[in-house]
């Protein structure tokens, strides 16, 4: 048996093996759990991050290329398994855990 879960990054739906969540691995458990956050808007995870760690992100849009500048401004939704997203991770050099605790967060509130 499988089981299908919606990826936002991809707008395709990924088939996973209908086995025990105890029985996956903690990176497999993990991916399966980005998969299914749900986006968050760009203001959102703005709040989230703060002024100073948003900041760092503005700051480095001064030095950007156009494309880096374009997914800086632009994005439409923050998907946790987007490209654009690990962009930023790798930018204020988060962890996995501390970009899924960032999406966690940011999904609470409200704006």
């Amino acid at each position: 048996m499988t089981r299908k879960v919606f990826n936002q990054a991809t707008q395709n739906w990924d088939t996973f093996p209908d086995i025990p969540r105890e029985a996956l691995t903690l990176e497999q458990q993990m991916r399966e759990k980005r998969t299914e956050m749900r986006p968050v808007s760009p203001l959102q995870g703005i709040l989230t991050l703060g002024e100073t760690e948003w900041g760092k992100v503005l700051a480095y849009r001064e030095t950007a290329t156009w494309s880096e500048k374009v997914v800086i401004d632009n994005a439409a939704d923050w998907v946790r398994t987007s490209q654009n997203i690990a962009f930023f991770g790798h930018l204020l050099d988060y962890t996995d855990e501390q970009m899924d605790a960032m999406f966690l967060e940011a999904a609470q509130v409200e704006a």
